[in-house]
């Protein structure tokens, strides 16, 4: 039975927060994660029992319209993945008072949105690996999640606060603060790293038969 991205995005929640992606559009928050969860796969892929290039990965089409006032019905110029969710907004707000036509392939909205309204949607495929896989493969999965993230934010608080603090004060307090980011983020390695190792020892299909010194 195949393993839903998302089942490995619920673990990921309970250790990594961030309230400017819970803010995106379901399309976009899926897409990110994706992008989050390849930088996991990567890390993992050569040491796991599983294969993790078999998969289907995010994907996505966005078609924008703007309402005549007249009729709800928009035509969307492409046919939406395969497997597909949507995700459906006016005027930046969600909606999910629409049908889909899948013979037409058009989404009716109601109530008929304003003229020139704004409308979005999003259908999208979350992704999934073809494996079944065991709940240490999902955790190093959603821990390895975590470096890309911690990455970009001490990157993006580095750049920003340089910016402000012109001080020789602020320099100093931000090389501290920086510091500490970075030692999160090499403990955060080092976690990953020892997970992977207890994983491959624990999960050995030949009990480790094939390792120098064992017994045969």
């Amino acid at each position: 039975m195949a393993t839903s991205f998302d089942s490995i995005y619920s673990l990921n929640l309970a250790i990594m927060t961030d309230s400017k992606l819970s803010s995106l559009a379901d399309n976009l928050y899926y897409y990110a994660l994706f992008d989050y969860l390849s930088f996991g796969i990567a890390q993992f892929r050569k040491y796991c029992y599983q294969d993790l290039d078999d998969r289907t990965d995010f994907s996505q089409e966005v078609y924008e319209f703007t309402g005549d006032g007249l009729s709800g019905d928009f035509v969307l110029t492409t046919t939406p993945p395969v497997g597909y969710s949507f995700y459906v907004s006016v005027d930046s707000t969600e909606t999910t008072n629409y049908t889909y036509d899948s013979v037409t392939e058009t989404v009716t909205i109601s109530p008929i949105p304003a003229d020139e309204a704004a409308v979005y949607i999003g259908a999208y495929v979350i992704g999934s690996f073809t494996a079944t896989l065991n709940m240490d493969e999902k955790r190093i999965l959603a821990e390895g999640m975590t470096i890309p993230f911690q990455e970009y934010n001490i990157n993006l608080t580095k750049q920003l606060n340089q910016m402000i603090y012109g001080s020789p004060v602020g320099l100093h307090s931000q090389a501290n603060h920086n510091k500490v980011n970075l030692a999160i983020s090499e403990f955060q390695y080092k976690k990953i790293k020892r997970l992977i190792i207890d994983y491959t020892y624990m999960n050995d299909s030949d009990d480790l038969a094939n390792l120098a010194g064992q017994d045969t």
